[in-house]
């Protein structure tokens, strides 16, 4: 039995997630869920494999403000580990005292790191790779998960910390900024809670789009500012932009196009899908000049509320 104990650049309150990160990576891998055990600093997993014959553990350790990740691959006998039944498919499950047993005994060996970890791991995995294939499968599968747990984490944070946004603003990096960021500034002076992306940070990267669905689906309504060559990027199924208009189509929230100086409806390129189109050809607002004036911000109101107001009425129609 070898083990592996690291700490993780995670916060205490990502420990459910990280959890199911790791459950996902060896069920999609083929191995079987054999219990769970959740303590008050302590949350452990065990998998056996397909062949029921090797089992690991994992267990994520609360230790001051810091979370550590523990875990072993060992032969799996039934007869010396205690099971409580099977699932619905006949696999065995660990009886909870088992698991907490198990993890116990990884959690207790001398703190190692990983580096070090992984060469001690060396010669018992590889030296038959037959019978260590299963082992070696494992610590493949963990140290796969907890590679991007760090940033997965940092987006998952941006998904529980966007459930309470009144408006979402939609932009440009490189033409509608400035005015994105003026518009953010001016309904945070008023109490609002706006969800703007920093214009530092790449807003087309894979984790980040799941914070921005998140946020649309979670703000009031949506506003799209519309600039000089707005849709030409729209024809990439990955690009920012029309990730967030379509988030805010299936979640149905209502979308206010804010049209700069220099957009034209006309000058759309060709492939950009008509969704998209029929999404921001709505009454919306158009701004004469910059900065945003009273009069703009008034507009913007008053478009949010008849836009909100008929979402109720439609909501109690239904």
């Amino acid at each position: 039995m070898q083990v592996v104990n690291e700490e993780i650049k995670v916060s205490t309150k990502d420990i459910p997630f990280v959890a199911r990160r790791i459950r996902d990576g060896f069920l999609e891998d083929g191995w079987t869920n054999a219990g769970y055990s959740s303590e008050k600093r302590c949350t452990s997993m065990a998998f056996l494999d397909s062949d029921k014959k090797f089992i690991a553990i994992i267990s994520l350790e609360k230790k001051s403000n810091k979370v550590f990740c523990s875990y072993k691959v060992d032969e799996f006998d039934s007869k010396t580990i205690e099971t409580d039944g099977e699932d619905e498919d006949g696999n065995p499950m660990l009886a909870v005292g088992a698991i907490a047993a198990l993890a116990a005994s990884a959690i207790a060996f001398p703190m190692a790191t990983l580096g070090a970890a992984i060469i001690g791991l060396g010669a018992a995995i590889f030296s038959d790779t037959t019978e260590n294939e299963p082992i070696a499968q494992a610590i493949s599968i963990i140290r796969r998960q907890l590679t991007d747990i760090e940033e997965a984490a940092f987006a998952q944070r941006r998904i529980n910390n966007a459930r309470r946004y009144d408006i979402f603003i939609s932009y440009r990096h490189d033409k509608g900024r400035d005015y994105g960021r003026m518009l953010y500034e001016a309904y945070k002076k008023k109490g609002k809670k706006v969800f703007f992306y920093p214009p530092a940070r790449n807003r087309i990267v894979g984790p980040i789009n799941d914070a921005t669905r998140e946020a649309v689906n979670n703000s009031k309504v949506v506003l799209v500012i519309l600039t000089e060559g707005f849709f030409d990027k729209c024809i990439n199924k990955d690009d920012g932009c029309r990730a967030e208009i379509e988030a805010a189509l299936v979640a149905d929230k209502p979308i206010i196009p804010i049209r700069l100086p220099g957009y034209r409806s006309s000058a759309v390129p060709d492939g950009v899908p008509e969704h998209l189109l029929d999404a921001v050809n709505v009454q919306g607002v158009s701004i004469a000049s910059l900065p945003p004036d009273v009069t703009a911000i008034s507009e913007i109101n008053l478009r949010m509320r008849v836009c909100l107001r008929k979402m109720r009425n439609e909501k109690v129609s239904e």
